[in-house]
């Protein structure tokens, strides 16, 4: 059994009625409030900062998932568990 040090709760804004634009708007500034973001002069985590920078920008549906998909990968890596299941 996983044992998650912690958890980022996204799931709220993932909403397929909204635009593209407000949904991903939403969960990258849940994720920049993050701590792994957040600590980026001290010991913040580079991939996860460049992999939120990179969601911010994503321009389709599919790069977004693409991302999200990353955010998962890294979140397994990381015992965080994403609370993202609509």
């Amino acid at each position: 059994m996983t044992h998650w040090r912690r958890t980022i709760r996204i799931k709220q804004h993932l909403d397929p009625a909204k635009p593209l634009w407000e949904v991903r708007d939403a969960i990258v500034a849940v994720l920049r409030n993050d701590r792994a973001y957040r600590n980026k002069h001290g010991a913040g985590d580079m991939y996860f900062m460049d992999l939120v920078d990179e969601m911010a920008e994503a321009p389709t549906v599919q790069d977004f998932d693409l991302c999200l998909s990353a955010l998962y990968d890294w979140a397994d890596a990381n015992l965080v568990w994403i609370d993202g299941a609509a």
